[in-house]
């Protein structure tokens, strides 16, 4: 998976086309983080925002980014910068709302945001009848 990455990685640096080179660095940055290194897919996220702002891949990248910081690294102090980011940038994108929500549960145990939601205790047991 890794040679993959870099692969993809190599081919955005060639002469093309703007689309294909994001393509391929969002590739690479899926397939780096697939492979657990998080800090390489985080910086290919990072050359997406920077080289190619108005690209749709750009807000793509930028979430991405929260969630590997929340969920891969535990980093939730990055992962609201991430986050907070995308919404000041991309406030109509269909990921804001998203990422507002992520950005209000950070920190929080997954059992317990579903509890707040569904009003009940997901760890108890059921009563099947």
């Amino acid at each position: 998976m890794k040679a993959l990455a870099a692969a993809y990685e190599e081919r955005s640096n060639q002469d093309g086309k703007a689309d294909d080179q994001v393509e391929d660095l969002y590739r690479a940055a899926e397939l780096y983080g697939g492979a657990f290194e998080y800090e390489k897919s985080l910086a290919i996220f990072d050359q997406i925002v920077s080289r190619f702002p108005e690209h749709k891949r750009a807000a793509d990248a930028l979430f991405q980014k929260g969630f590997i910081y929340n969920n891969r690294i535990g980093d939730t102090a990055s992962a609201r910068a991430a986050y907070s980011t995308f919404i000041r940038k991309y406030p109509e994108d269909p990921l804001a709302h998203d990422a507002q929500i992520e950005i209000d549960r950070l920190g929080i145990p997954t059992e317990q945001w579903l509890q707040k939601f569904t009003g009940e205790d997901s760890t108890a047991e059921k009563n099947p009848n």
